[in-house]
């Protein structure tokens, strides 16, 4: 059997991308290194997407892109230790370099085993980039600042002494790197260590506090009983392991299963009780008497219409509580939807082989994954996202509307054929109605981009369109107006309902300025559908081409540059006409650079420079590339005199660097600026002496705006000037110098080399040095010698003579 064509790839490639690039946006700690990740991952794929070809993968190239993918998922944990509900926890556990460490370490590891798929692009990945650390130093800066916040505000009762301590000395370890390696151009390495949470040590329970009364079900791996939490008296569920030790990988399963379990809080999710942490390992969990909805389904039927439609709408708003915790379930189903004494569903995870109990184990035998699992899954990829869940609450919701299994019939090897090659679904009811039919439909759509979110899940069932025949839809509306909408949720169904009011006249100018100040007051939504929603609205908006509609335009993209969209909105800003953004509009622009995606950082740069903020895009500019462009257009406009000094600052500092053509900008920048007086002596004459013309030529202006300024150069820099007198701007420099008398003196005794510059030449310095009183015997004195055979000029240097 062939394998793919290495073509095949790229679209897997750029879909991983994607996802990493969706969570980099909702980072908050280490996000322009992330950022940087998904940057080079995105060079790396658009340069293999240009040289892939239509031929069969070898075993290391099928190999290597295994391996790649399983390093997307390793990103993806990375990415998600940052995210707003966890991103101190992590910084606090773990030191301050683990992360820049770990991604640089991939970043090797990525450029090694993508170079037999291509060994150009391989480059991309480059783990000795110096933006590492510069990116690295910007967002240790951005937590430092946090943690001082908060150590900064008055004593709280919540305030914890081990956790400010702990902060204490966080921020201390940041500042001394910060001190230490702010100028260094590599960081250094730093080994990882992984120490246990000291938070979840308030979940430690005791082996003396449980009381088993009975075995409920077993599993490979562990054996769950019914029984009581004693210093509550409660009925809990008890998982314990068979495990007699935990280390190595069966360790971190244990750690990542409590993290999870005692971080998803919510109505909805079976309750955490606690664990042990000596041997045998249990994890304890509120008990529910009325088993899952596969036994409600099919043995015991205590759910009504109402109830499974009021469950399916838990079990949606429960999923999208996980998924905006980054977690993803991988294995919903009807067997881990459990049931309360009061018919409300939670939605858990034994993973258990089988049941114990006569009738049930035969009920229950036939029931394997592949019946809940998304087409990505069956193929064994490693490749795929939360829209798994999606996949599966579809399925779930199916049972809940036929009462049947899915699939009924066949086997779970005849289930994977039918869905992967027939497409296969389980058939929907005619009866079933439209909003409801169509939500299965889209939530098992076979591309997972093409099924909605599970805020978009909760927000369809929020409109009253989606019943289960026969339900009570008074009772389920109450229900469901009854629970709060999250934050995000009711963000984006305010967005909504803006976007759905759009009036049908022409002139939709006030409406769109509503719509802007919300976003630009609460942030845009997550809500990649609404996203693309705001983008089409403002790109009709951009139509109509006046002063005050491009204001409003760029006003609204500015609000998704901290969304998927972000290389859109930058893009389109960019291509705005020069000079109509004001100060206010190009600083809220700047206040998000740099990102750490290299296309965004560019558009932002060209933005500032296009609106007369070279100055302010210069000070914050670390890139090469950014920095030239900045300065070149400061040198060209002027600056804003309240920050000129750090421009200059900036410009001198860099006058050493390797890149000449920065050093040539810089140059630049300081004559065009007037203040070329800042420019180190021995810098001017190294760069006169260089091989690189244009950064010769620089320096050349540089030296003679140094004269015109008053400053009096060197005697080496105009004898090395003297050696190129047939160069205009050599004898123009000299020229300029001669203001000083003593370079005046130095010069008049050097007409006699030689080779003295041309007669011209010789007559325009005797001329300047003629202002020197103190010069007048040694001006004559040139006078006398001068001799050509051009009369205009003889003609002048007797007159001059005469007037002395």
């Amino acid at each position: 059997m062939s394998t793919p064509p290495i073509s095949s790839l790229v679209p897997e490639l750029q879909r991983m991308c994607n996802e990493l690039e969706s969570l980099s946006h909702q980072t908050v700690a280490h996000r322009r290194k992330f950022q940087f990740v998904v940057s080079q991952f995105r060079q790396f794929i658009e340069m293999f997407a240009k040289n892939a070809r239509s031929i069969p993968m070898s075993d290391e190239q099928v190999s290597a892109y295994r391996e790649i993918t399983e390093i997307t998922r390793t990103y993806k944990t990375i990415f998600s230790c940052n995210l707003m509900n966890s991103w101190a926890h992590s910084a606090l556990e773990n030191h301050s370099n683990v992360t820049a460490s770990d991604l640089c370490t991939i970043a090797t590891r990525l450029q090694e085993i993508s170079a037999c798929l291509d060994p150009q692009a391989s480059k991309m990945f480059d783990p000795a980039s110096p933006q590492w650390l510069s990116y690295h130093i910007l967002d240790l800066r951005s937590i430092a600042a946090s943690f001082n916040q908060f150590l900064n505000q008055p004593i709280q009762n919540g305030k914890s002494d081990s956790t400010t301590k702990l902060m204490a000395e966080r921020v201390k370890s940041i500042n001394s790197f910060l001190k230490k390696f702010e100028n260094e151009d590599i960081a250094p390495g730093v080994r990882v260590f992984s120490p246990i949470p000291i938070h979840y040590q308030t979940w430690r329970i005791n082996h003396a506090d449980l009381l088993e009364k009975s075995e409920i079900g077993s599993g490979v791996s562990a054996v769950v009983y019914f029984g009581n939490y004693l210093p509550t008296g409660e009925e809990v569920a008890i998982k314990k392991l068979k495990f007699k030790k935990l280390m190595g990988h069966k360790l971190e399963t244990f750690q990542r299963e409590l993290s999870i379990l005692a971080t998803a809080t919510h109505p909805t999710i079976l309750r955490f009780v606690g664990a042990t942490d000596t041997p045998p390992f249990c994890i304890v969990t509120e008990w529910m008497p009325n088993q899952s909805l596969y036994h409600d389904i099919h043995k015991n039927r205590l759910l009504d219409e109402t109830k499974r439609t009021i469950a399916m709408f838990d079990i949606a708003r429960g999923m999208q509580f996980l998924h905006s915790q980054q977690i993803i379930h991988r294995d919903l189903k009807s067997l881990n939807v459990l049931i309360d004494k009061d018919g409300y569903t939670r939605i858990c995870d034994f993973g258990f082989s089988r049941q114990v109990g006569g009738k049930d184990e035969i009920m229950t035998k036939n029931v394997g994954t592949p019946h809940w699992m998304a087409p990505e899954l069956l193929t064994q990829s490693d490749s795929y996202d939360n829209k798994i869940d999606v996949y599966a609450y579809a399925i779930v919701f199916w049972e809940l509307l036929t009462l049947k299994l899915p699939y009924q019939g066949l086997d779970p090897t005849q289930i994977v054929a039918q869905v992967m090659m027939n497409n296969m679904r389980p058939a929907i009811p005619a009866s079933a109605p439209e909003g409801l039919a169509n939500l299965i439909s889209q939530c098992w759509e076979r591309d997972p981009v093409n099924r909605p979110t599970f805020s978009e899940v909760v927000r369809s069932f929020r409109s009253g369109d989606i019943l289960i025949p026969n339900a009570d839809k008074d009772e389920v509306m109450r229900y469901i107006n009854s629970i709060e909408c999250t934050q995000e949720e009711c963000q984006a169904l305010e967005i909504e309902s803006q976007l759905n009011s759009l009036p049908d006249d022409q002139d939709s100018t006030t409406f769109t300025k509503h719509l802007i100040e919300k976003l630009e007051k609460d942030g845009p939504t997550k809500d990649i559908n609404i996203l693309y929603r705001i983008w089409d609205h403002l790109k009709n908006l951009n139509n109509e081409n006046s002063d005050e509609t491009n204001i409003l335009y760029a006003r609204g993209l500015i609000c998704l540059l901290n969304t998927q969209l972000n290389s859109k909105a930058s893009a389109a800003l960019r291509y705005l006409p020069s000079d109509i953004l004001d100060h206010e509009i190009i600083m809220k622009t700047l206040e998000i650079f740099p990102t750490g995606d290299t296309v965004v950082d560019n558009d932002l740069i060209v933005i500032a420079c296009k609106n007369n903020m070279a100055d302010q895009a210069a000070l914050r500019a670390i890139q090469v590339p950014h920095l030239k462009l900045a300065l070149e257009i400061c040198g060209q406009k002027g600056v804003d005199e309240s920050i000129k000094s750090d421009i200059v600052n900036i410009c001198v500092k860099l006058l050493t660097n390797a890149d000449l053509t920065l050093v040539v900008a810089c140059l630049r920048c300081l004559v065009g600026l007037n203040e070329a007086r800042a420019i180190n002596m021995k810098t001017i004459s190294l760069h006169m002496q260089s091989r690189n013309q244009t950064l010769k030529l620089a320096a050349a202006v540089a030296a003679a705006e140094m004269a015109v300024e008053g400053i009096e150069l060197s005697t080496d820099i105009i004898e090395m000037l003297s050696l190129k007198w047939n160069e205009p701007i050599a004898a123009s420099v000299v020229i300029s110098a001669c203001d000083s008398p003593n370079i005046a003196r130095h010069v008049l005794n050097m007409l006699n080399n030689e080779t003295p510059p041309t007669p011209e030449t010789i007559l325009r310095i005797i001329t300047v040095a003629s202002r020197h009183s103190e010069l007048r015997d040694q001006v004559l004195s040139a006078l006398t010698n001068f001799k050509t055979n051009q009369t205009n000029l003889m003609k002048v240097a007797r007159q001059l003579a005469e007037n002395l």
